[in-house]
């Protein structure tokens, strides 16, 4: 099995603090990195464990991609980069809350520490942590080495000796290549500086101008100005002849070693240069959110389902374009911290109230092409004012359409308090501190006793509702024991808001949706009326329970059934027992002694196998004995 690693264990919630987000091209959720002679793609899969957990899977390029290698580390990890035999993973640091740690593996044959094994005896599967400190914005790596924007805006490169970056320069992004490393300037302007022993690719830069997204490899890089232009320089740049002038820009690069392709702001993906691998037929119109390069291979993020596919060298064909089904396409955040819009579905792979961010490129169409690519100025500028135009009639509208929910919301709040007032008036005049009258109308059928109660009752019933009194919880809220003043025992189900801490915007919806499950649970109680519930009086027994369950612990599952039902075959009889023990535990007079609804569920399921069994012989074979745990045990006693 080639080297390949898998992580897990990632607190979402710690990366909207520890890694800000940025423009394209910054942080990245998968990589790609070269292990001797094969290309290993790695990338950050949502958890089935947890909406708050993601997995770091790794594959080797070129096969089915069904062997996928896991890498046990209590690590957590939010962004990925690869080059030359290692691969480094950036996350929340595990000794420090303020910081981050990045671990690096040396994917080399030669090297104890590479992972492959899994963790064997050998040595193998072991990583090095080679920083510990502040967050990083933007992360790169090249060749043999890799290099981050801090926080700050201070560029670090790891295992780079003898590299000398001028001090009190702030950056915002950055591209590593084979000898050398690029990166965009805080601005306003926001030009490109370049370091290195690589004199060509380092004198060579573009002079002038601001930039908003760079990309290098091997000895040469390319880079996007803010006004659309396309730039490329250093030792083998592509040629750039078959740029064709396209109505939108580009928001990112990802250089390979025989060319560039460049992720539109409309989503699709252009490449040029000679030799370069342009997107299969199948992939040409799709859309992404973000494409890599590594040697002759590109992968990209489809839009449409977040998976991630690649194409290019001699690895991938028609049968194994698709690497992973999702991945997760960006770091969580707020909600109200999206600008330019929310990633379709992104709310399902983060914590509650974060979502992934659409980058503003893609929105607003912010980088154009240049003149020397369109068809002429004018054009140029009457397109401007085309997306201007469109950009404030979207604004408008949305103004309006939130000022009109707005103003429902007030509405649906009034109309609802005005309808609290009216019912209290209807029940509340001489009530004082007392019971309401015990029998004030029946929603259906004689003999309905819908009671009302003042808060005031149920809060001296319960001494306050304090922790004492607390039997349980349900799913709105605490379940107290009570004591009315005419000496009934009562249970009093009272709504509390449990939902967790997130973001104001979404708490008035889950409170409205709770208090609207509350009413209709209430109301569903109220109307029931049956002698057995109630980059009766006179009626014994009381209820079902008091009736059912010591048939059933006797094993007289029989005698609650339905007369005008045919008697039951004996392996139907069985499953009846199952079925009537589960019943047994779910209205125990003890909450945390009820099974949950896994173990609800495994009875269920035994009780319909042994339904559906076949017939056992009576001599010498194993007769099923039930218990109340819900557990399987056998009487291995001859029957005859």
């Amino acid at each position: 099995m080639p080297r390949r690693l898998h992580g897990h264990g990632i607190l979402l919630f710690v990366l909207l603090v520890l890694l800000r987000p940025a423009a394209a091209n910054t942080l990245s959720t998968f990589a790609m990195s070269q292990a001797e002679s094969t290309t290993i793609v790695c990338a950050l899969l949502p958890s089935a464990a947890s909406p708050l957990l993601v997995d770091l899977n790794c594959t080797e390029a070129g096969g089915d991609h069904e062997r996928q290698e896991t890498y046990p580390s209590s690590h957590p990890f939010s962004a990925l980069a690869g080059g030359d035999h290692f691969l480094c993973a950036v996350g929340p640091s595990a000794v420090r809350t303020d910081a981050v740690a990045m671990r690096w593996w040396d994917l080399s044959k030669n090297r104890t520490d590479a992972p492959g094994t899994n963790g064997t005896g050998d040595g193998r599967g072991k990583s090095k942590r080679v920083y510990l400190g502040r967050p990083i914005q933007a992360l790169s790596s090249g060749g043999y080495r890799v290099c981050g924007v801090l926080s700050g805006g201070e560029l670090h490169c790891w295992r780079w000796r003898g590299l000398k970056i001028p001090e009190g320069l702030r950056f915002v992004s950055v591209a590593v290549g084979d000898w050398f490393v690029c990166a965009i300037e805080k601005g306003p302007p926001t030009p490109i500086r370049c370091f290195g022993n690589d004199t060509e690719a380092v004198n060579t830069v573009p002079t002038g101008g601001s930039f908003d997204v760079v990309a290098a490899h091997g000895r040469r890089a390319c880079a996007l100005s803010t006004d659309g232009a396309l730039s490329c320089w250093g030792n083998g740049a592509p040629a750039l002849n078959g740029v064709d002038a396209a109505t939108t820009g580009y928001a990112a690069l990802a250089l390979g070693k025989d060319g560039v392709c460049g992720l539109r702001t409309n989503g699709t993906i252009s490449c040029f240069g000679d030799g370069v691998a342009s997107p299969p037929d199948s992939l040409a119109g799709a859309q992404y959110i973000e494409v890599q390069a590594h040697d002759r291979v590109f992968c990209g993020v489809l839009m449409v389902n977040y998976s991630l596919v690649c194409w290019g060298g001699h690895e991938f064909n028609e049968t194994n374009r698709l690497v992973f089904d999702r991945v997760l396409p960006g770091p969580c955040e707020l909600m109200s911290a999206c600008k330019c819009g929310v990633l379709a579905g992104s709310a399902n792979l983060c914590d509650a109230g974060r979502c992934i961010c659409k980058g503003c490129a893609f929105e607003f169409n912010i980088a154009t092409p240049k003149a020397a690519l369109s068809p002429g100025g004018k054009s140029r500028n009457r397109r401007r004012i085309i997306w201007v135009a469109v950009a404030v009639a979207a604004g408008a509208f949305l103004v309006m359409l939130v000022a009109l929910q707005f103003a429902l919301l007030l509405w649906c709040r009034r109309r609802r308090r005005s309808r609290r007032r009216h019912g209290q008036e209807l029940h509340g005049h001489g009530a004082g501190l007392s019971l309401m009258p015990p029998r004030i109308g029946s929603s259906k059928g004689p003999g309905s006793v819908v009671e009302h109660f003042t808060l005031e009752v149920l809060h001296a019933a319960t001494d306050g509702f304090t922790d004492e009194r607390r039997i349980g919880s349900g799913s709105f809220g605490s379940v107290y024991r009570g004591t009315l003043t005419d000496g009934r025992e009562v249970a009093i189900k009272r709504a509390e808001d449990q939902a967790k801490p997130s973001s104001s915007a979404g708490r008035p919806a889950r409170r409205r949706d709770r208090e609207a499950a509350f009413n209709s649970e209430l109301t569903a109680l109220a109307r029931a009326n049956h002698k057995n519930i109630r980059y009766a009086e006179s009626v014994t027994p009381k209820n079902v329970v008091e009736f059912a369950v010591p048939h059933i612990l006797n094993d007289e599952v029989s005698l609650v059934l339905d007369l005008r039902l045919p008697a039951p075959t004996p392996h139907e009889a069985d499953a009846l027992s199952y079925v009537g023990y589960l019943a047994a535990d779910c209205v125990g007079p003890v909450g945390r002694d009820r099974p949950s609804m896994t173990e609800v569920v495994n009875a269920l399921e035994r009780a319909l196998a042994v339904c559906t069994a076949a017939p056992l012989s009576r001599s010498g074979t194993a007769r099923r004995v039930l218990s109340r745990s819900g557990t399987d045990q056998f009487d291995l006693t001859d029957t005859d």
